[in-house]
């Protein structure tokens, strides 16, 4: 049996050893920040929060850790009545966000007004990848100051985050350790 979260937690300790410059065909470049404190919400695991180890009293770094050393492994996961196949995807896709960051478009200046879903994203920019027919994974960021931060990631069988939102090309990504 694969572990899917250990794997995701691994993939995503990769992407918090660098910075990523993003510039678009807009003329704009933003400065995307990973950190371990991001994995927990990133992989939606304070919806399963009737499982201890998910619970918000704990601490996310502490949490992400422990799955990084093996002491919640999936078993936790199914403990829980919330989880389902969307947060199974979700979790199994969240381990692919270096693939999304290679994409070559994203939505620029996200306005939730226009959006077909009702949502309280904060996300600016919206990076997405087509993955096979109507299914997208979806990483939205939001500004911090100089740098910018994960605040969602998700995955999409429609495009209602698309629809009439300004679409730019991502001209360049530069990857830099930090």
């Amino acid at each position: 049996m694969s572990e899917y979260l250990a794997t995701a937690a691994r993939a995503y300790r990769e992407i918090c050893r660098c910075s990523y410059t993003f510039s678009f065909s807009n003329g704009e470049t933003i400065k995307l920040v990973f950190k371990p404190q991001n994995f927990v919400h990133l992989a939606g695991l304070r919806k399963l929060n009737d499982v201890y180890e998910f619970q918000t009293v704990r601490n996310a770094i502490n949490i992400y850790h422990d799955i990084l050393r093996g002491n919640i492994t999936d078993l936790h996961l199914q403990m829980s009545v919330h989880y389902d196949s969307d947060a199974r995807e979700r979790i199994e896709n969240l381990a692919r966000l270096e693939e999304l960051l290679k994409t070559d478009k994203a939505i620029w200046n996200f306005d939730p007004k226009k959006s077909k879903v009702v949502t309280r994203l904060k996300s600016k920019v919206i990076f997405f990848k087509p993955d096979g027919f109507d299914f997208y994974l979806m990483l939205g960021a939001a500004p911090n100051g100089v740098t910018w931060y994960p605040e969602t990631f998700f995955f999409r069988f429609d495009d209602q985050y698309l629809t009439d939102q300004e679409i730019v090309s991502i001209q360049s990504m530069i990857r830099k350790t930090v």
